[in-house]
């Protein structure tokens, strides 16, 4: 692995590279995989054909999908077969990259969802369920 500060090889586990002290993944001025210098906005390395990367941005692709499947749960709640899923997807999401929006709406969507299913299946126990009377 090569430093993506400075370009020198360090160890793979490595916290700070030892030549120049920069913090294991930090701004990219260098691949991380053969060292060759490369510009922030570039995709892949011209060198070796590596993608050129942060892990922020699928951090925040994680917490935006628990927030968009928690409004989505909200919605869906009144179709349990629908929102139990959705709403435990979010709620999984959410913990994982501990996003509290996302981790709240998700648990309301799931509270909603069960109550509607309780209530339904209560009513169609008793007999009481509008469509079927």
């Amino acid at each position: 692995m090569h430093c993506t500060n400075c370009g020198q090889e360090i160890a793979n586990n490595a916290a700070v590279c030892t030549h120049c002290g920069v913090a294991v993944g930090q701004e990219k001025k260098f691949c991380a995989n053969c060292g060759q210098a490369v510009n922030a906005n570039q995709a892949i390395c011209l060198g070796c054909g590596c993608a050129i990367a942060t892990n922020r941005p699928n951090e925040q692709n994680k917490s935006v999908a628990s927030l968009v499947l928690g409004l989505v749960g909200l919605i869906a709640w009144f179709i349990p077969l629908f929102g139990a899923p959705v709403s435990i997807v979010g709620l999984v999401l959410g913990v994982r990259k501990k996003y509290t929006t996302g981790i709240v709406l998700n648990v309301i969507g799931l509270v909603l969802t069960v109550a509607n299913a309780a209530i339904g299946a209560y009513q169609g126990a008793t007999g009481q369920y509008p469509l079927f009377n």
